[in-house]
């Protein structure tokens, strides 16, 4: 028997890089313990029935069961009033002069004796602004039976001609409608592309001068930046790309001032500053030669 000491074996240092790396894989090697395996049983169980939930909810929804649903709750609710008396009887409408009153009860889309609770103010009013001479509305409910309606129509201001047809314009440049135009022929005929853009700003210039405004009957949009001008239908003034109101000014003081007759005129050229060209009509030329010969 040996009474040496003996020194146990040291292990080797093992790496904690080594070590993580070896924890890491043991966690895919290693066979699932019975606690993890119930673990995932359940979880699967749980994804699945979150699935088939979800699965129900857009089918339903896809089949439109909840909005028939909400939609008969609604007409119920409907029908309540209406057996309180919440019925429509009468519709009273203010400022009706172009637009037909079967658009209007189209657009209101409400009849006598429906629910008066079918459609609200609101909604009612923006189907009314959507027709052509609408340009706005106010709807509101007397109860228990009575709709009032106000709307305010738009005024025409010129007739705009463009590809063959013929459209009304408001005061704000808005194309209204090519229906029954013929009964707006004393409004001026405008010409051109953005000529509705541009009518209602050149004609509040004009509305100042009566004497040239008064004989209107058309307007040239040229090349998307000036006016020409027609005069009874005959006279053509040819209006500066700036400054219009004051060449338009000194057009009125040589008519007032009876320095210059119209009759005698085809074309008035103010297109160059503080320089009037005018072409002499048919007329204008008899009587300058008959001048001429006098003398």
């Amino acid at each position: 028997m040996s009474l040496r000491k003996t020194t146990p074996k040291r292990r080797p240092k093992r790496s904690n890089k080594n070590w993580i790396v070896s924890q890491f894989v043991n966690l895919f090697t290693h066979a699932p313990s019975r606690t993890r395996g119930t673990m995932l049983k359940k979880k699967n169980i749980y994804v699945g029935l979150g699935l088939c939930f979800f699965g129900l909810l857009f089918v339903l929804w896809y089949q439109e069961y909840p909005q028939q649903f909400a939609f008969n709750i609604y007409n119920k609710g409907l029908e309540s009033t209406a057996k309180f008396g919440f019925r429509l009887k009468d519709i009273q409408i203010q400022g009706r002069q172009y637009t037909s009153a079967k658009k209007l009860l189209e657009a209101i889309q409400l009849q006598v004796n429906d629910p008066i609770f079918k459609s609200s103010p609101d909604e009612i009013a923006t189907r009314l602004k959507e027709l052509p001479w609408v340009g706005d509305a106010e709807v509101y409910r007397q109860l228990p039976n009575t709709l009032f309606v106000k709307i305010i129509e738009r005024a025409p201001i010129a007739i705009w001609q463009h590809q063959k047809s013929h459209y009304l314009i408001d005061n704000k440049g808005v194309i209204i409608t090519n229906e029954n135009v013929g009964q707006f022929e004393a409004l001026p005929v405008v010409v051109g592309g953005d000529a509705p853009l541009h009518v209602p700003k050149i004609l509040e210039i004009l509305a100042k001068f009566p004497d040239v405004q008064n004989k209107i009957t058309a307007l040239v949009r040229v090349g998307g930046r000036r006016w020409d001008v027609q005069l009874n239908r005959k006279i053509m003034i040819k209006l500066p790309e700036t400054k219009s109101e004051e060449a338009l000014a000194k057009l009125d003081l040589l008519i007032k001032q009876k320095k210059l007759d119209l009759e005698e005129v085809a074309v008035i050229d103010l297109r160059l500053p503080n320089k009037m060209i005018m072409s002499l009509s048919p007329q204008g030329e008899v009587r300058l030669k008959g001048k001429g010969s006098e003398t």
